[in-house]
């Protein structure tokens, strides 16, 4: 969930 340093829950892959 996280993308250049930016979590972004809403579009990524979720993490642990």
């Amino acid at each position: 969930a996280i993308t250049s340093g930016i979590e972004v829950v809403w579009t990524n892959t979720p993490d642990e």
